[in-house]
């Protein structure tokens, strides 16, 4: 995983030093291993960071004694993300065996910190780079089905209406970045206003199902990162993972094995979701990947961020 990881770095320890962030103060005060001890897990060493959002979150890999563990460290209230935890393993989502989320292995929310357990496996977009992308589109559509069969959150269903919301700020974050990109991703938004999908009945929603955050643990689907999950159409992430595998595509090497990854995903789904209110979720999901591509302003990003905002229209 990459990302801003900040210029400073706490001493001995290998991770970004952030005010905002509790845990990894603690860490530079008190050291790595009697924090994670205090988490629930003993013999903690060798921090390496993954990604860091200054002021947000930090996630970094944490040997223990019991094995290697994705740690989060936030500057906001974990609650919610150890209640989304706690309804997944209620209904059976959180054991470990596939189809699973990673299980929380550790937290402590004082100070903000949530560690599950790690997975030496191959994620979606190691499988699409390897000629695997069959594969990562059976995976997520096993996902999805289990997830159909649960019930949704009782928290307030991700609507039309907001991503409708959500896709007009990303394309107005666009157009300040550049004029040109703002107009497309516009244009994009304008046709998705104009057909909305109706609202689908709710189910148990991942929020974010990149193509990355999908593992083959052999006999089935490893699922990271349900910081966000909650209540939404089926579409929504169906149209999310599509997106990022369109993404994928449009590297030339690995247009073939995203386009596998979704002919074989959309197989798996045939008959459970509406192909165009998954159609109009990827593009939505593609203006989204566009803001973050051009926020980043690094490499040629107008022409990469410019290729999502076009895909995005053809999805509209």
């Amino acid at each position: 995983m990459y990302g801003s990881t900040g210029r400073h770095e706490v001493a001995g320890g290998g991770l970004p030093a952030d005010p905002e962030v509790p845990a990894l103060a603690a860490i530079a005060r008190r050291g790595l291993a009697a924090v994670f001890e205090e988490a629930g897990l003993a013999g903690a060493t060798d921090a390496r960071l993954l990604k860091h959002h200054p002021g947000a979150r930090c996630t970094f890999r944490v040997a223990t004694a019991d094995g290697p563990v994705a740690a989060k460290a936030y500057a906001d209230d974990v609650g919610p993300v150890l209640a989304a935890h706690a309804f997944l393993a209620e209904h059976g989502l959180a054991s470990g065996r596939a189809p699973t989320v990673a299980p929380v292995a550790g937290a402590d929310a004082s100070l903000r910190l949530v560690a599950t357990r790690w997975w030496d496996a191959p994620c979606g977009v190691d499988l699409v780079a390897s000629g695997a992308g069959e594969r990562t589109g059976e995976l997520v559509a096993a996902w999805l089905r289990r997830t159909a069969r649960a019930p949704a959150p009782g928290a307030a269903p991700v609507t039309t209406e907001t991503i409708l919301r959500f896709a007009r700020s990303r394309a107005h974050i666009l157009a300040r970045l550049d004029p040109r990109l703002g107009e497309e991703a516009r244009a994009v938004t304008a046709r998705l206003a104009e057909r909305p999908p109706r609202d689908r009945p709710p189910t148990l929603a991942h929020g974010s199902l990149y193509a990355a955050h999908v593992f083959d643990l052999g006999g089935g689907p490893g699922i990271i990162d349900c910081d966000r999950s909650g209540s939404a159409p089926l579409e929504l992430d169906a149209g999310m993972f599509e997106a990022t595998v369109t993404r994928l595509g449009l590297d030339d090497a690995l247009a073939g094995q995203a386009a596998a990854a979704v002919a074989a995903f959309r197989a798996g789904l045939e008959g459970l979701v509406d192909a165009r209110a998954v159609g109009w979720h990827r593009a939505a999901a593609l203006l989204t990947l566009a803001r973050r591509v051009a926020g980043r302003r690094e490499g040629d990003w107008r022409r990469d961020a410019g290729s999502l905002v076009a895909a995005a229209g053809r999805a509209a």
